[in-house]
């Protein structure tokens, strides 16, 4: 349920908006590649100007070249790593700036390639573990202690959100999620209560600022911490399938582009709720979760590639972008509360 340096190539988009900068927000839209969490035009082996932010700054000669070896700290067994000089090195990756190496952190990073997340996966059903900050802080935490990433993940997923509008979803074993009661009449959109404040947000869903605030704790000078939450037309694909796309028998999402043809006011309603309350949703995240560093927040958009080539402008640019787009407006309002 994590970002990746390379493992798939689900597109995805960077909220990174960093209040003590005064940044503000950027968004990165990109496939996933093996080769960097670099800037668009920036490779580790030769630095180039950040697309991202245009800056004096991105005329300067590159900072000085160290080895991975030099820049992760490798914790011993059952130990965090100790105070990182690199710490921030995905937060200035991702302003724009210049880093000395490609910064990593992996889709899935808590996940079952480790026995002891496994320990807990076979024990408790996904949404306990997710929904109880003692156990979410803990596999968000495993990974790095072992292999010293350069960002500590919210364990989470893109669904948590969902229940705290009305729309309740299990997690079955060799499925993925399931929503029973799909939306897709307008009474059934019409029910969903939008998430209307970052302090709405917070209130529905405490867990979620509990875990980060433990997980800013326990990364603090250490490494970057990260949250996350869905695109909405990707939430709206779930929600009107009633699943993850591929899991069910209708793996090509035909009712969700069916609603998206032929009823579009009916899923425009529904974008329209999703992309106010991921909005408030990661604004919580990013400021009001944490007292200190504000996190950056991902959002994944990874339904859009379920469109074919035809269908990409109406259903990327003028449906699934300007949903996206609010999404990434509301997360960098301070006052959003």
């Amino acid at each position: 349920m994590h970002c990746c340096c390379g493992i798939t190539t689900a597109v995805l988009a960077l909220l990174a908006t960093t209040l003590h900068s005064g940044a503000g927000f950027q968004l990165l839209a990109r496939r996933a590649s093996c080769t960097s969490m670099l800037p668009p035009g920036t490779s580790s082996s030769s630095p180039r100007p950040s697309l991202l932010l245009p800056r004096s700054s991105a005329t300067l000669a590159p900072p000085p070249r160290r080895s991975r070896a030099a820049c992760v700290l490798r914790a011993t067994a059952g130990e965090a790593p100790y105070a990182n000089p690199d710490h921030d090195l995905l937060l200035r990756v991702l302003r724009g700036e210049r880093g000395e190496r490609t910064p990593v952190w992996l889709m899935r990073q808590a996940g079952r390639y480790m026995a002891d997340f496994r320990a807990f996966s076979n024990k408790y059903p996904f949404r306990t573990r997710s929904e109880t900050p003692e156990i979410a802080t803990e596999l968000s935490l495993q990974c790095w202690r072992k292999y010293g990433m350069d960002a500590v993940v919210m364990f989470s997923d893109i669904l948590t959100p969902l229940p705290a509008m009305g729309v309740e979803f299990d997690v079955v074993e060799g499925t993925g999620p399931v929503i029973h009661a799909p939306l897709r009449t307008g009474a059934a959109i019409a029910a969903v209560e939008a998430l209307t404040s970052a302090g709405v947000a917070g209130a529905k869903l405490p867990f979620v600022g509990e875990t980060l605030q433990a997980l800013r704790r326990e990364t603090d000078g250490r490494c970057a911490l990260l949250g996350f939450c869905g695109a909405p037309f990707t939430l709206a694909a779930y929600c009107v399938q009633g699943g993850a796309v591929g899991a069910a028998a209708d793996k090509h999402a035909l009712v969700t582009k069916g609603l998206m043809f032929e009823k579009p006011a009916l899923l425009h309603g529904l974008l329209d709720k999703l992309a106010t309350s991921m909005g408030y949703y990661a604004c919580y995240q990013v400021n009001g979760a944490t007292k200190a560093a504000a996190p950056p927040c991902a959002c994944f958009c990874v339904h859009s590639l379920s469109f074919s080539q035809v269908g990409k402008e109406k259903g990327i640019f003028l449906i699934a972008m300007p949903s996206l787009t609010v999404v990434g407006l509301l997360a960098s309002l301070p006052h959003a509360f």
